[in-house]
């Protein structure tokens, strides 16, 4: 039995550059569940959300973008920021043409209601142990789940691994999930130090081996890009991760970054700047962008 978990094809293109546009345009958030990706202390001033919306028009001129992805978090009681991020910005995309996606919290769809996310094709939940203890997901997400889909929207799930997922996330579970969600991401945090093993972890995919051989069209996991071959040999991606290579990050001070958890290569001074950026970075000069991945530390062995 081939127990290695579902990966990602490469899929060749003759257009060169970032596929996806991420915008990351506050670290506004009144959950402060950890992990959490935002680094605050290490953004400079954040950017309006006009700036992201300029970012967009002149992401047109990049011939190889073709979605964008907005990261927006919950709104305090005294702020509506995010709120405001994805209408205006869904309004710019929409104009565009371009395809929009949204990682975000379930509170706002509970908040707002599913027709906030309207102009959006796809929307993104995270599941992890400090939001679901005993990782039990309340009705009311699961609705909100099939609301968004009766809307045309695709619905993920990001599962962010903890030791108490891999030995709670039993097959019934996870075929549950995979019935109800579009797709699903194992996703490890960066910046933490983990509270599993690489045995663990590994016993985790050898439990839910069936579900890498099922045909069903919602049985298909991508494990986090990440993982480092050398950690697991079965990883297609290399050290230089080709996944970070599809992705444009513009981080809440207008840094550019590949991956949203690296060090950004160059700051916007304004938003025209963008697609020349993009165009040096990721065309001519592309080793200059290439990430520096984040040091994933697994516990040691027993």
């Amino acid at each position: 039995m081939d127990n290695r978990p579902f990966s990602r094809p490469v899929v060749a293109t003759m257009t060169v550059g970032p596929r996806i546009l991420c915008l990351h345009p506050t670290t506004e958030c009144s959950e402060g569940s950890p992990p959490c990706y935002l680094r605050k202390d290490a953004y400079g001033v954040e950017r309006s959300i006009e700036f992201f919306q300029d970012v967009v028009r002149d992401a047109q001129a990049c011939d190889s973008i073709r979605e964008v992805v907005l990261s927006i978090n919950v709104d305090s009681e005294d702020s509506t920021s995010n709120r405001d991020a994805l209408r205006k910005i869904s309004s710019v995309v929409r104009d565009t043409g371009m395809r929009m996606g949204v990682t975000t919290d379930y509170e706002n769809v509970r908040k707002w209601g599913a027709a906030e996310f309207a102009a959006c094709q796809s929307v993104t939940f995270t599941v992890d142990e400090h939001r679901f203890p005993s990782l039990r997901l309340p009705t009311e997400v699961l609705e909100q789940i099939t609301q968004l889909q009766s809307e045309g929207c695709r619905v993920n799930l990001n599962l962010l691994l903890s030791k108490a997922m891999l030995e709670s996330l039993m097959v019934p579970r996870l075929k549950r999930w995979l019935g109800i969600a579009d797709q699903i991401y194992l996703l490890i945090p960066k910046h933490v130090r983990l509270d599993y093993t690489r045995a663990d972890m590994l016993a985790f995919f050898d439990r839910i081996s069936p579900i890498w051989e099922s045909a069903e069209k919602f049985f298909h996991l991508h494990v986090d890009s990440c993982i480092k071959p050398e950690m697991f040999p079965w990883n297609l991606l290399t050290t230089g991760c080709e996944e970070a290579a599809n992705l444009v990050n513009v981080l809440p001070d207008g840094g550019l970054a590949q991956c949203a958890l690296d060090d950004p290569f160059v700051r916007l001074a304004s938003a025209d700047e963008f697609s020349a950026a993009v165009s040096k970075f990721y065309i001519d000069e592309p080793d200059s962008a290439r990430p520096t991945c984040p040091e994933i530390e697994f516990l040691p062995n027993p």
